[in-house]
């Protein structure tokens, strides 16, 4: 038997991030290391249907990979190319892909699906990945967490709800 997945002293946060799902608005958690972000992303991946955790977004190739390999756990890869239907196979075909290519095959994997994104470490976000996580918004709902939001990227940011994480009360 698994043991649960607990979370303590974050009900206000899960409760906006749940009415956020509900509405279908982008999310994104910001607060210093250590602060519960991942856990925080974590626990919802256990709770919501259809979500899909990711560790970092950058290097954004591996990052595409692990949605890939994601949907192919779970029987929710559509239309794998020729070639085999294991993942170790899949795999070194999707390697060999430009990351443009293997972000248009995560989109067209993804779209119309209502999968959640649960992006963590978006501090990581640079120029070059910010066109690939505007195409991750238009495909999926996106929860994120990053430690610092850098100003530079504010055209992504803008389209997130920003909950912001102060450190847990001993109460």
């Amino acid at each position: 038997m698994k043991a649960a997945f607990l979370l303590i002293g974050r009900k206000e946060e899960l409760k906006r991030i749940r009415e956020n799902v509900a509405k279908g608005r982008h999310t994104l958690l910001e607060g210093r290391i250590g602060i519960g972000k991942s856990h925080l992303l974590r626990y919802l991946e256990k709770s919501l249907k259809r979500a899909i955790y990711v560790e970092r977004i950058y290097p954004l190739k591996a990052a595409l990979l692990d949605i890939l390999k994601h949907l192919h756990q779970h029987g929710r890869l559509k239309s794998p190319p020729d070639g085999g239907r294991d993942w170790e196979t899949l795999s070194r075909k999707f390697t060999r892909l430009h990351v443009k290519s293997l972000a248009e095959l995560v989109v067209k994997q993804m779209k119309g699906r209502r999968y959640i994104l649960l992006l963590d470490q978006l501090e990581a976000v640079t120029p070059a990945i910010t066109a690939t996580l505007n195409q991750l918004l238009s495909c999926s709902l996106v929860i994120g967490a990053a430690s610092k939001l850098k100003e530079a990227h504010r055209k992504v940011w803008w389209a997130f709800d920003l909950i912001e994480l102060p450190p847990l009360t001993r109460e």
